[in-house]
Order: C-alpha cells, then sequence, then structure tokens
C-alpha cells in the first residue's frame, strides 16, 4: 500500500506522488530501461539511479518540485514519473514538464494525463507564468505529448551537448 507517501496531484486514472529513500528499486526499473531511454545518452545503472533518488529527494527540499511517482489507480501500480524540474537555459530560470514512462504503459494517454495535471498544478499552486518541455527532435511521442497538453515549439538549444526543442505553453491564460 502507498498510502503513506504525499500525494502531490491526482488525475482521473493517475495519482503523482513525492518518492522516498525506499523508491529506489521501483526508480531503478525505470531508469535501467534501455526502450525508456532511447533518446537519451543511456539507460543507467543502479549507482546514477540512486543518485539521480537523491537528486530528486534533494530538489524536493530546495526547489519544492522535481520528479513525482506515478501510480495508477485504484491499484497504485508505478508507471513512470513526471514532473516539474527547475532548468537554467540561458542564463534563465525556466520550469520544465518532464516525464519518462514504462514501456508497458505507452499508447494509453498516462503521459499526457500525467502531463496535463502538472501544467494544472504549475499554474494553480505554484503560479508560473509559462512551462516548458526540452525534447530531442527525434523524439516524435514526447512531442507529441507535448503537443497535446498546449506546448508549442519555441527553438533549438544545446543542452546537455545534445540538440534540444524548447516547447512552451504560456500558463497565465490557462482554461
Amino acid at each position: 500500500m502507498r498510502s503513506s507517501r504525499a500525494v502531490v496531484l491526482t488525475t482521473e486514472r493517475l495519482t503523482l506522488e513525492r518518492l522516498e529513500t525506499g523508491d529506489l528499486d521501483m526508480l531503478y526499473t525505470l531508469l535501467s530501461n534501455g526502450e525508456v531511454h532511447r533518446y537519451f545518452p543511456g539507460a543507467l545503472s543502479f549507482e546514477e539511479s540512486r543518485v539521480m533518488l537523491d537528486n530528486i529527494l534533494t530538489r524536493y527540499e530546495t526547489e519544492g518540485t522535481c520528479f513525482w511517482g506515478v501510480f495508477l489507480k485504484p491499484e497504485n501500480t508505478f508507471a513512470g514519473i513526471c514532473g516539474i524540474i527547475r532548468q537554467t537555459i540561458d542564463d534563465t530560470v525556466e520550469y520544465e514538464i518532464a516525464y519518462r514512462f514504462l514501456p508497458q504503459f505507452w499508447k494509453q494517454g498516462y503521459a499526457t494525463e500525467a502531463a496535463g495535471g502538472c501544467i494544472r498544478h504549475a499554474a494553480e499552486k505554484l503560479n508560473l507564468s509559462s512551462i516548458i518541455s526540452l525534447i530531442r527532435p527525434e523524439n516524435m511521442p514526447s512531442i507529441a505529448v507535448a503537443k497535446r497538453c498546449g506546448l508549442e515549439y519555441e527553438r533549438d538549444i544545446l543542452f546537455h551537448e545534445m540538440v534540444h526543442g524548447v516547447y512552451r505553453r504560456r500558463l497565465t491564460t490557462m482554461e
């Protein structure tokens, strides 16, 4: 049962919850998956996954936000991570919607639903004026999710030594 975990937001089919120290094995299952990381430099090792979890937990404390675990209702099945990540782009602080899901949960609308929940959270709880997604140009599935969530292509940048498209949605006109 996941009742002890802090719930950040819920959508029709999902619950997004803060990750905890004990979630390393669960997170490693996602981060070590080569299919999930097709558009990244590579899948993460167990130790790299531990470092990422430590970074997530630190960001909760220092920034108030980061990746959250995505769990399917009502059975609380772990499907992936999605969240609002603080990034610095061209010396400007931006907030990015980012997501990674296990392959068995692809093409079912979960990423769009989770990202949409994060966008509402960004507007209503964090009072952000805009949100971005950083997406490699060849990552057509993530581009499709961003577009379904109302983000529009803005420009290309070099991010972690790789070209990424910046997709943005202004939140001042949330409906």
